[in-house]
């Protein structure tokens, strides 16, 4: 069995032992990394494993991709601001898609982070 189906497996059930509640909605953890085996892993073996139906995976991917298409933020910084050293940014996601930001300055990060953290404005 792939290692991630099989930490995945072992993650679920350890939720499932744990929640108060069978109504309980999936955390979006688990549905992110279910989502991202589809394509190396035959759906009927990632639900069977995983004790969940096609249909929800089918829903989980589907709200996936409309969240995926609306959740955008563009930053700009004037050029003046990143002055001194420069820090980079590595972004995974469970998928194992990586990203990498070159070139922000460490007080632009900081401003950017606290605004996000705080709900405000970015």
């Amino acid at each position: 069995m792939d290692p991630k189906l099989s930490q995945l497996k072992l993650d679920f059930a350890q939720w499932r032992s744990t929640r108060q509640s069978k109504r309980l909605k999936t955390p979006d953890d688990l549905k992110a990394r279910a989502i991202a085996l589809v394509g190396s892993i035959k759906i009927g073996t990632l639900c069977s494993e995983l004790g969940i139906s096609h249909s929800a995976l089918q829903k989980w991917r589907k709200s996936t991709q409309v969240a995926s298409k609306t959740q955008f933020a563009q930053l700009e910084f004037p050029r003046d601001l990143i002055t001194g050293g420069s820090i980079q940014i590595h972004l995974e996601r469970p998928d194992g898609v990586k990203l990498t930001i070159n070139g922000v300055s460490e007080s632009i990060l900081a401003s950017f982070v606290g605004s996000f953290v705080a709900g405000g404005a970015l």
